[in-house]
């Protein structure tokens, strides 16, 4: 082979990186490849052919205990805490008329209290789909380690955001509970009510 000026080795693998030289691997044997599938992935279980899982007694011809579906990558969880959640989302989807990026014509206010959002941005699964029957069995729908479920719930209160996480912090207050996601005031509604006990307008903050 020629030497190529200097950039050729004698085994014929040139010295020059990214030159565009192109490597074709011949097989030594019909049908066997250089490299070898190791593991694939299997297809994931398909939710939606799945319909309602319940218990049926042959002999009583009626129907048992119903089942729930749990596949939270896939987004099923168990349909009695589904059924509390307004709100799936990697981001906050409040608007508030406080706060470094406030929002005062479309503030969330009074209509948002008590409406649960959940985080998932907190959240990571461990892929339970993956490997035999007994990992799938023994991880199915476990969450990633370090990671957490984060539930929010809008509430009104007549403190702060960070006079609320004070009071919880040294249990001052038996009736609060929680802390405020944003326990720095970044971020909150503030609305005006008429209390008749005090003959005046007081703030209420919503967060």
């Amino acid at each position: 082979m020629k030497n190529d000026d200097g950039n050729t080795s004698s085994d014929g693998s040139t010295k020059i990186s990214n030159d565009g030289t192109l490597h074709v691997h011949d097989l030594n044997k019909n049908g066997q490849y250089a490299w070898k599938n190791i593991a694939s992935e299997t297809p994931l279980m398909d939710i939606n052919k799945l319909g309602q899982v319940f218990e049926f007694s042959k002999t009583t011809k009626q129907i048992g205990q119903h089942y729930d579906l749990y596949d939270p990558i896939k987004g099923r969880i168990l349909g009695v805490a589904d059924a509390e959640i307004n709100y799936k989302s990697t981001y906050d989807p409040a608007f508030y008329n406080t706060g470094s990026n406030k929002q005062e014509k479309i503030a969330w206010a009074e209509k948002h209290i008590g409406e649960v959002w959940w985080d998932l941005s907190k959240v990571k699964w461990l892929w339970y789909e993956q490997s035999d029957q007994e990992y799938k069995f023994n991880n199915w729908g476990k969450t990633f380690p370090g990671s957490s479920i984060d539930i929010c719930e809008w509430i009104e209160s007549d403190l702060l955001p960070s006079e609320y996480a004070q009071q919880v912090n040294s249990f001052n207050r038996g009736d609060l509970s929680g802390m405020p996601l944003y326990k720095d005031d970044s971020q909150y509604t503030v609305k005006q009510k008429y209390q008749s006990n005090k003959n005046g307008f007081v703030n209420e903050n919503i967060t």
